[in-house]
């Protein structure tokens, strides 16, 4: 009776060592994957800075650009109406 009870908790206590030793890979891996979300989700906020930036850059060069070839274009048309003066007073 005492063998087997001994038996019984030898196992009872192997069973508990499975059970913490696979408590412990599992808590292994979770912070391992973890971490590596947190890498991934730094990792992803720093092309959001980037791509922040670089839509910051091209809205400023288009608004300039856009500006500049307004005066352009105007600066078109008075040459355009300057060469009619010009060509329309020497007939």
């Amino acid at each position: 009776m005492i063998f087997t009870f001994a038996i019984l908790i030898f196992l009872l206590f192997l069973w508990i060592y499975c059970l913490l030793k696979n408590n412990n890979q599992i808590r292994s891996e979770h912070y391992k994957k973890i971490s590596e979300l947190k890498a991934t989700i730094y990792s992803l906020h720093l092309k959001e800075k980037q791509l922040n930036e670089k839509v910051l850059i091209s809205k400023n060069f288009d608004v300039t650009f856009k500006n500049d070839f307004k005066l352009i274009g105007a600066e078109i048309v008075s040459l355009q109406e300057f060469f009619l003066k010009l060509i329309s007073e020497k007939k």
